[in-house]
């Protein structure tokens, strides 16, 4: 069983809150498993039965797919995969103000470095980014479903998550008619905001040490969850507000993304100040 559709990215783009509205409707189904990265990975035999196997529970629905935001994070090596293995597959993509999406993965990434590292390494991290998540990413959607030459053609669908936030149902319902399924379905908006980047806990100084003494490391695992858990709580640090931009750098990101946003955003009916960029 393979899927007839995928949320395809971006990274940080509000990718798992669509997720989880998508999965509301009762003709849908997406596997279990967000971010199985299928064609992000090896193709072998026994990974094939491994992703089959994902979506045997949806065999009877009209919609089965899954997200991945690795297939456009690594679009180029993800794109012909997808083409040859799931050729009539149609592709949700979701994007944002390529700034802000920075600012998103900056903070996520920043659990995983050393704090007193943090402003060393900040220049060099955004420069390398800004190259990642250029807005000519749709180059590789329109690889994959090769659309129409005027329009995202009818096998992908290109969703902003500025609309998702300010406009859920139409949006969610758009997603729906897309993928053939009756789209006046009542979504719950009580779900609380997903992987959001504000509020996250990051290791503190004593935390990272334990991490790194291999013999420490290995004692913690062993340990009861409901011991460890509030402990790693209780040691981390929390990221209470967005990441303010060196003015050079945040400049310098613009110029590079000015072209392909503007492309972009009047490909797909935006005006040009929608995002700041």
């Amino acid at each position: 069983m393979k899927p007839n559709f995928s949320v395809i990215g971006a990274m940080k783009c509000g990718t798992t809150q669509l997720y989880h509205l998508l999965r509301q409707h009762s003709d849908l189904f997406m596997c279990d498993l967000k971010e199985p990265g299928m064609f992000a990975d090896s193709l072998d035999e026994q990974r094939w039965d491994w992703y089959e196997s994902l979506f045997v529970k949806g065999k009877d629905k009209t919609a089965i797919g899954e997200a991945s935001t690795a297939y456009t994070y690594n679009s180029s090596f993800s794109a012909p995969r997808i083409a040859k293995h799931l050729p009539d597959a149609k592709l949700i993509y979701i994007t944002r103000d390529p700034l802000m999406r920075m600012e998103s993965h900056w903070m996520q990434v920043c659990r995983n470095i050393n704090q007193r590292d943090v402003h060393l390494r900040r220049w060099y991290f955004i420069r390398e980014l800004s190259k990642t998540v250029s807005i000519s990413k749709l180059a590789s959607i329109r690889s994959i479903s090769v659309p129409t030459e005027n329009t995202s053609g009818t096998s992908d669908l290109v969703l902003f998550l500025k609309d998702l936030v300010a406009q859920q149902e139409a949006t969610i319902e758009k997603c729906f008619e897309f993928l053939g399924l009756e789209p006046k379905v009542q979504i719950h908006n009580s779900i609380e905001y997903q992987n959001k980047s504000v509020g996250l806990h990051f290791p503190g100084k004593l935390q990272q040490y334990l991490l790194r003494v291999k013999p420490l490391y290995r004692i913690t695992k062993k340990l009861p969850k409901t011991l460890t858990k509030p402990l790693a709580r209780r040691l981390s640090r929390k990221i209470d507000a967005r990441p303010t931009w060196d003015p050079e750098v945040r400049q310098w990101a613009i110029d590079q993304l000015a072209d392909d946003t503007q492309q972009f955003l009047e490909l797909y009916g935006k005006p040009p100040d929608w995002w700041p960029c």
